[in-house]
């Protein structure tokens, strides 16, 4: 006998609520973030690129003017009623009487059914709830919360690191004492040593150097060590350990990256075809290099918006 689940899908509900199929139309409301304006920092979250809105039509001083150009966009699936989504940055990370004359303006276009703001867990003051509470008595409000937000492990920075190691490894109580930890890029000339370096535990082989040969080095700028001849090690020093049941996530604030000049660019950057860099793939329990550029990130994308 098999259990069977009852599943209503959000198609379902909106079909139901609004006698229709419902669009969403997705807006930018200049609007910015904690970690871009210098509150928190100045660079943004490592997972959003352009505000996590590449296709989002820019909401001047006349909403329902980009409304109706947002219309356009889905123009072709033939809906008739919308819900305004403001995805760029941090929807609620402004001033109260900004929010409240944006959003009442936009929910008062006739094809505007429901409001859905894209917002962090802590850009939500009591106030702000309170005049999201109000707009909701006139049509649905949604708040969607990014998951990247609720905790530093994931709200990492461009100038962080996270990466997640079991609490029964030498590497973890290692990282624990000396505050300090460097993330090597290995490349194929260092896949038999690395790959010992995974399997065998540091209590019970002390010499895993010596076995394969390599040498350690101190970094210039953290308490840990650096593989001699690795193409690029990232420096870091620990910044918080997120524990869990099984393993941690250690987070970094990187401090210096040191890299071959054999692997640089005309720019001066890591080039990663020159990296060579080595790929753990967990469904096959094997290693891959990196392929040929494929294309351009946020950009192969924009073909669309016209």
């Amino acid at each position: 006998m098999t259990d069977t689940i009852h599943v209503r899908s959000l198609n379902a509900y909106l079909r139901q609520r609004f006698g229709e199929k419902v669009y969403k139309l997705a807006l930018d409301g200049g609007f910015t973030c904690p970690t871009r304006d210098g509150t928190l920092d100045t660079r943004g979250c490592i997972f959003c690129a352009g505000g996590s809105g590449a296709f989002t039509v820019p909401v001047g001083k006349d909403v329902h003017a980009a409304i109706e150009q947002a219309k356009t966009l889905v123009a072709d699936k033939g809906g008739k009623k919308y819900i305004t989504y403001y995805q760029s940055y941090t929807g609620t990370y402004a001033p109260l009487e900004r929010l409240r004359a944006l959003y009442t303006e936009t929910l008062s276009h006739p094809d505007v059914v429901a409001l859905s703001i894209g917002t962090r867990p802590d850009c939500l003051p009591d106030e702000v709830v309170e005049l999201l509470r109000e707009l909701n008595a006139v049509k649905p409000v949604w708040v969607e919360l990014g998951l990247q937000t609720l905790h530093e492990a994931t709200m990492t920075v461009e100038g962080d690191l996270a990466c997640c190691i079991g609490e029964i490894k030498k590497t973890h109580e290692n990282i624990e004492k000396r505050r300090a930890f460097t993330v090597a890029l290995v490349n194929r000339e260092l896949l038999a040593a690395v790959d010992y370096f995974s399997s065998a535990s540091g209590y019970r082989q002390a010499d895993k150097f010596e076995r394969t040969g390599l040498k350690a080095v101190r970094s210039a700028h953290v308490d840990a060590p650096i593989i001699e001849g690795c193409p690029l090690a990232v420096e870091c020093e620990l910044k918080e350990l997120v524990r869990t049941e099984d393993f941690s996530t250690v987070i970094g604030t990187i401090v210096d990256v040191a890299a071959d000049e054999s692997v640089l660019g005309e720019t001066g950057r890591a080039d990663a075809e020159k990296l060579g860099m080595v790929l753990y793939d967990f469904f096959s329990n094997s290693y891959f290099t990196l392929g040929e550029k494929v294309g351009k990130a946020w950009g192969e994308g924009k073909k669309f918006l016209k």
